[in-house]
């Protein structure tokens, strides 16, 4: 006879999520903004019931799990020059999130890796966002943005040598860019860059996924108001960045 099914307990949780901002022009252009919330992120069904496995790597699934819980703030200012020509803003963000869902090592063999999801206790993630547009809403127009974020386990009593170690897969930095040149007789043309620094695939921070450059380019043209085109090529340097170390190294598609 068939084993009987495996009934999971519900789980119910009640959390509130209030956030609260603040924006003061300081000047033609210019402006300070801040705001403070409280956030949360329920787990997953797969974190919650699958047991998943990819290479040598196998990652148990916990019932157990209970919701990630965030306490953040965040200041910054923008400006825009009166012509137009340029708009920059900056952003200082403060975020503590407590049990977060994180792939924490059980075992480890020269074949095989043994992990199981848990709360870890807790974790901060501080830094900053850079943003600067170069003649938006002109024919040609560039975007650069930039983030640096340290991220990193604050307290897990259950390992505490976790302590210090970076989040899996945060790199502190990262860096996006985009040309945009639209005229509405020809369409539009928009080169996209993409980089980041190396991060860690694993809580341990044994396994290292190296830094990464994407470009990407795509285009657009609209025949009347039904009807467009789209071409859109992406990993134009056939780049191939590190996606997982299990610590067989697994590589983005070409």
């Amino acid at each position: 006879p068939a084993a009987p099914p495996t009934v999971q307990p519900n789980l119910n949780e009640f959390i509130a999520s209030p956030r609260l901002g603040i924006v003061r022009q300081i000047g033609a252009g210019a402006s300070l903004h801040a705001s403070v919330f409280r956030a949360f992120r329920s787990p997953t069904m797969n974190e919650l019931y699958r047991t998943g496995q990819v290479g040598q790597q196998t990652t148990q699934a916990n019932a157990q799990l209970q919701s990630e819980r965030a306490t953040g703030w965040e200041i910054g200012a923008t400006y825009a020059s009166p012509s137009g020509l340029a708009a920059v803003s900056g952003t200082y963000f403060w975020t503590e999130i407590n049990r977060p869902v994180s792939a924490v090592l059980i075992s480890s063999t020269a074949t095989s890796i043994l992990e199981r999801r848990e709360n870890l206790g807790q974790i901060l993630s501080q830094g900053m966002e850079l943003h600067l547009d170069l003649r938006p809403g002109r024919p040609i127009s560039t975007t650069l943005g930039y983030q640096y974020a340290h991220a990193i386990v604050t307290r897990f009593s259950a390992q505490p040598s976790l302590v210090g170690h970076w989040i899996p897969e945060v790199p502190r930095q990262s860096f996006t860019a985009q040309l945009r040149a639209q005229r509405r007789s020809l369409g539009e043309l928009t080169l996209a860059a993409r980089a980041g620094g190396h991060a860690w695939d694993d809580s341990a921070n044994t396994y290292l996924l190296n830094s990464f450059f994407q470009l990407d380019l795509s285009a657009r043209h609209d025949f009347g108001p039904r009807w467009s085109a789209s071409l859109i090529l992406s990993n134009l340097l056939n780049q191939r960045p590190d996606v997982a170390r299990t610590p067989i190294l697994t590589l983005a598609s070409p």
